[in-house]
């Protein structure tokens, strides 16, 4: 995620301007010359300060030739990182003092935004696209809920069927206009270590989740669900939530802001993490409201890379050695011309004083 991003922001307590979006900004400038390449190096993410929900997820850029206009950012995989993989002098947590950070970093950092789903959920150009989402599909979330789980571990398989069957209505509209999906189908997880060379992320475990593709780590991690049995537990789940969304931003540098969502006995709740804080919307009972409800996902997964929190000014390529690099190509005129001569030393200054010592540094000078 990055700075100068832009969310949009309830017109009540919070106001979020983070400035000008970066996709509007890389499509302001276009090369004018034949692009070049300049290598530029990723921290490990294994070595990546995870303290903060709120990580800023920009690229750290050299030169090596001044006339470039490619900058690449590369990001190692776990088996290629080196054995130490906390930061010189970082202390090494257990789960119960990471529980403390994230808690301490959401403290007054939490806001409800009534205009959550008109701010993020629902893009004014996809609308007719989104109705004919939300009109297809057989069924809705109330006929395949039960009224009465016996467990958190109850509920994952009915969530999943539902979010599935949303999504493939939502994916099958935006294949018919060429738009692509967002991510494949969401899957229970919550048995499962996501991959991850850091030692402490490869113990959270999320109960819901989507990728990005086939490939399961932090680094592909798209949306994560957290799971709870009660309503009273949204506090704990949004906690933890929040860890989740540390680790997205520690291990993916092109992430702006992420989407989750904490369900609490049907009674779902969807959150916008970005490096202001959190922004979430009221609860909502996938039963009671269902219409509500799939309305709600639908639009969320009709939104592209760039309204799901993606910085589009970056292009992912993964190697054939597993590295994930990270393009973001400048105008040739953005990297200045590397000079062909040494500029001339500049003249001594006349010494107009008339002291024998001036030009000697005065009363430092060493005469």
């Amino acid at each position: 995620m990055s700075a100068a991003s832009h969310i949009p922001s309830s017109p009540q307590r919070h106001t979020v301007d983070h400035g000008e979006d970066f996709g509007s900004r890389a499509n302001k400038s276009k090369p004018s010359a034949t692009p070049r390449k300049t290598a530029a190096s990723r921290n490990q993410v294994g070595t990546a300060d995870t303290n903060t929900p709120f990580r800023s997820g920009s690229a750290q850029r050299t030169k090596e030739s001044a006339g470039n206009s490619r900058s690449i950012s590369k990001s190692l995989p776990a088996t290629d990182i080196g054995t130490s993989t906390t930061p010189a002098g970082a202390p090494t947590l257990t789960q119960v003092e990471m529980g403390k950070y994230i808690t301490d970093e959401m403290h007054g950092g939490i806001f409800c935004d009534p205009n959550f789903v008109a701010n993020f959920l629902a893009p004014e150009k996809l609308k007719t696209l989104l109705d004919q989402a939300v009109s297809g599909g057989s069924g809705g979330p109330n006929t395949r809920l039960s009224r009465n789980p016996l467990g958190e571990r109850e509920v994952y398989r009915p969530i999943v069927e539902v979010l599935n069957r949303i999504k493939l209505s939502v994916d099958e509209v935006r294949r018919r206009h060429q738009l692509g999906t967002l991510g494949p189908r969401f899957i229970d997880c919550h048995s499962q270590s996501i991959f991850s060379k850091d030692p402490k992320m490869s113990r959270i475990k999320p109960d819901l989740v989507m990728f990005e593709d086939n490939h399961k780590s932090w680094e592909t991690l798209m949306m994560p669900i957290e799971v709870k049995s009660k309503h009273t537990y949204l506090k704990v789940g949004m906690k933890q939530l929040a860890q989740y969304a540390q680790g997205i931003f520690a291990h993916q540098i092109h992430q702006r802001y992420v989407f989750g969502m904490v369900i609490c006995w049907w009674a779902a709740t969807f959150v916008c993490f970005d490096q202001s804080g959190i922004l979430h919307l009221k609860p909502i009972d996938m039963q009671a409201k269902a219409d509500r409800f799939k309305q709600a996902f639908a639009g969320l997964m009709m939104l592209d890379c760039n309204q799901f929190g993606y910085n589009t000014a970056f292009t992912v390529q993964v190697t054939e050695e597993g590295l994930r690099e990270y393009y973001v190509d400048l105008p040739a005129e953005a990297i200045p011309a590397a000079q062909t001569e040494p500029e001339p030393a500049p003249a001594p200054k006349p010494n107009t004083t008339g002291h024998p010592d001036a030009d000697a540094g005065g009363c430092y000078g060493t005469g």
